[in-house]
């Protein structure tokens, strides 16, 4: 019998974390778990396990606007963040995350810089998001239904 197995990508103190869990549990998976774990465990406390890969740690929306190193900044409002958010867009939008596309997007509706379709598309998402965030489904107000 082949048994499908998985890699997890986790940090040292995310392993240590399960280890421990598992330990207080003992139940026959959790040790099954710490056996496999375990000597992970111990070979990246020895120094003896090199990491998989290093990831970079993710910028914050005001470090990627460039305002984290800036000591007079005291925070943004919301329309101060779309609009660094926009302008960054305007600049190179393929450096943009998909935060600030979102905002850059927001910005251009209240700047009326849209198409008509574009701002239909807007609405749309933005009752979408409102009904997803009250538990209701959202029917699309385009959908067509050819059946009668």
């Amino acid at each position: 019998m082949k048994i499908a197995k998985y890699r997890p990508v986790l940090t040292s103190s995310q392993i240590t974390h399960i280890v421990s869990l598992c330990i207080k549990s003992m139940s026959d998976e959790s040790l099954s778990v710490v056996a496999v774990l375990a000597p992970f465990k111990a070979k990246i406390e020895f120094n003896k396990l090199s990491p998989a890969y290093v990831m970079q740690e993710k910028k914050t929306l005001t470090e990627s606007l460039g305002f984290e190193n800036d000591p007079n900044n005291i925070g943004l409002s919301g329309g101060e963040i779309r609009d660094k958010a926009y302008d960054k867009w305007m600049r190179d939008p393929e450096s943009c995350n998909a935060e600030e596309l979102g905002l850059a997007r927001e910005e251009r509706y209240y700047r009326n810089e849209m198409t008509l379709e574009e701002r239909a598309a807007f609405n749309a998402d933005m009752q979408k998001i409102v009904y997803e965030s009250l538990g209701v489904d959202w029917i699309d107000p385009n959908y067509k239904n050819e059946c009668k």
